[in-house]
Order: C-alpha cells, then sequence, then structure tokens
C-alpha cells in the first residue's frame, strides 16, 4: 500500500534524498539502496535484542515482546530490497565502507 506522503507532510524518499543533497552540497548519494538496506539489517538486529531483553525480563519495557515481530518483518524487507535489483549496482565487498568496531576482541 502506497502512503499519500503529502496528506501527512512526510517527504518521498526520492523528495527527502534531494533535499539532504541539496543542503550538503552534494550531488547525490551513491549506493543509497545499500545503506537503506544495510539500515533495514540494522534495525532487525537491534529489535532482536529487544526481543531476547523482553524474554529475560531485563528490557527496559514491558512492550518489549511487542516488539521481537519486526526484526522478522524488517530483515524481510531488507532482503526483498536486494533481491529485487533495485540497487543502482550490485554490492561490492571491496568498495562497502568499512566495519569499525571500538569493542575489545574476547
Amino acid at each position: 500500500m502506497a502512503i499519500d506522503h503529502g496528506r501527512y507532510g512526510i517527504p518521498s524518499e526520492a523528495n527527502y534524498v534531494a533535499a539532504y543533497c541539496r543542503r550538503t552540497g552534494r550531488g547525490e548519494i551513491q549506493n543509497w539502496r545499500y545503506y537503506v538496506i544495510l539500515s533495514l539489517f540494522r534495525l532487525a538486529a537491534i529489535a532482536q535484542g529487544v526481543d531476547y531483553r523482553g524474554i529475560k525480563g531485563n528490557a527496559a519495557s514491558p512492550a518489549a515482546i511487542e516488539r521481537g515481530h519486526m526484526c522478522r518483518q524488517l530483515s524481510t524487507i531488507a532482503w526483498d530490497l536486494g533481491q529485487q535489483g533495485r540497487l543502482r549496482q550490485p554490492i561490492n565487498p571491496e568498495t562497502c565502507p568499512p566495519w569499525r568496531t571500538t569493542a575489545t576482541p574476547i
């Protein structure tokens, strides 16, 4: 179901990205879909952690378990976006941003 962005005052994805590029002086955001997919998988991982904490009883909110179902939904959307070929170009691990972590190895 398509959202009537104008009705709710929410910019469409294209308008939002165009405004961001205008404000930051960029012509475009290369690999935009890659970043969208990465963000969706990241949110799915966060939702999985919230669900786990809810199950273990140490979540910050009693509604944590209710939000656990979001993990599968977010990861399914991310996977579908990648499989639909909607990326501007295939994801090449050699050109993706490096993973950075401040975590100490165990």
